[in-house]
Order: structure tokens, then C-alpha cells, then sequence
């Protein structure tokens, strides 16, 4: 009885040692000083004509994180003259600052809003699936009132809006939407993307 009454204390001791750890970590997620870095895919939003990705570095703060990704977003257009497709991709470095609205006890789920910046180059006919006669035709102006070149100065600023979560610790699913304006490039737009990818958090 005595070994039994001991083995089942023992068994206790475990499993209080681990989940009490399993707090701690759960604890620790989104604490101050903490690290991350993360990867995503983006599409243009609603329509989806265009897809992307990024890679992002941060730290967080008590209320805030701050940061910046390096993100690349390819969409298309149907040229006017010759009814093909062109693709145009914007390559950009986004400083970002998201503040924390809303997140449980434990920090595994957090709602953020925030905005960035960004500046890069846009590029026309990135895959170079135009034919060289509407290409030509591009870069001469002969379509359009200016004639487009083969690579600008892209910058602009956007809103975000982001979910995080973390289903294990230190391992965050991120969902985001960014509505953004262009002020550069050959297509200046008001448009929007979305974004879901993985953030894995780490103390240096």
C-alpha cells in the first residue's frame, strides 16, 4: 500500500511539474524583451490577383511590438493593346509598429492594430511573359500617355489589422489584413492584402 501510495504521489509531482511548466512557457509568450521572427504568404485582397511573401524580424513591449519585413507582392493587369497579362511586382522594406489591443491572461491570443511604412522597387514584366512587340510598345509609349519603364521607386503606408496565436508555445499562427496606398511605382492604388503565416518567438 505504502509503494503504491508513493508511486501515485510521484505520478502527481509529474504531472503538477508539467503543466505547471507548460504555464510558465504559456506565460512567457509576447513577454517583454522577447524576440521573433516569422514567415508569410500575402494575396491581394478581395480579388486575389496577386500573391506574395514576407519575412518579418520584431521585439515585443509590454502594450506593443515593433519590427520590419521584407516583403514581395506580384500582381497582374491586362494590358490594353494586347489583351496580355502583365505582371508588375513590388519588392518593399516595411518598419512596422502594432499595438496590443486586446490579449488573454496567458498571451496566447492577441489582437493588434498598428501601421508601417514602406519604400522598394516595383518591377514591370517580372517573369517576362510579354511578347517583345508589347513590350516595345510599353516602354515607347505608344499605348498609354507615358511610357512605363522596366523598374521604379515604389513608397507609401498602410493599416494593419492582425490576429496572433499561439497553439504551442513560442509558435504563433498570425492572420492580417493591410489595407495600404502606393504613392510611386507605374500603378498607384488604394488596395488591400491579407496574410497568414507562422512567428516563432525566442529570447536572445
Amino acid at each position: 500500500m505504502c509503494v503504491n501510495r508513493k508511486i501515485i504521489l510521484a505520478a502527481a509531482v509529474m504531472f503538477a511539474g508539467f503543466f505547471s511548466s507548460s504555464a510558465v512557457l504559456h506565460a512567457q509568450q509576447t513577454a517583454y524583451g522577447e524576440m521573433f521572427a516569422g514567415a508569410a504568404v500575402s494575396a491581394d485582397f478581395p480579388y486575389f490577383s496577386g500573391v506574395g511573401a514576407e519575412l518579418e524580424v520584431g521585439a515585443y513591449r509590454s502594450s506593443f511590438y515593433f519590427g520590419g519585413t521584407a516583403a514581395a507582392l506580384d500582381r497582374t493587369v491586362t494590358e490594353s493593346y494586347s489583351g496580355e497579362k502583365l505582371h508588375y511586382t513590388r519588392w518593399t522594406l516595411n518598419p512596422v509598429f502594432m499595438w496590443r489591443l486586446f490579449s488573454n491572461k496567458a498571451h496566447t491570443l492577441g489582437f493588434y492594430v498598428g501601421g508601417d511604412v514602406f519604400f522598394g522597387t516595383e518591377t514591370l514584366d517580372t517573369w517576362k511573359t510579354l511578347s517583345d512587340e508589347t513590350w516595345q510598345s510599353l516602354t515607347a509609349g505608344t499605348t498609354e500617355s507615358n511610357s512605363f519603364s522596366e523598374s521604379s521607386l515604389v513608397y507609401g503606408t498602410g493599416v494593419r489589422a492582425e490576429i496572433e496565436f499561439f497553439p504551442v508555445p513560442c509558435l504563433a499562427v498570425v492572420a492580417r489584413i493591410r489595407p495600404n496606398a502606393c504613392f510611386g511605382g507605374q500603378f498607384r492604388w488604394f488596395k488591400s492584402d491579407v496574410t497568414l503565416g507562422l512567428r516563432y518567438n525566442f529570447f536572445l
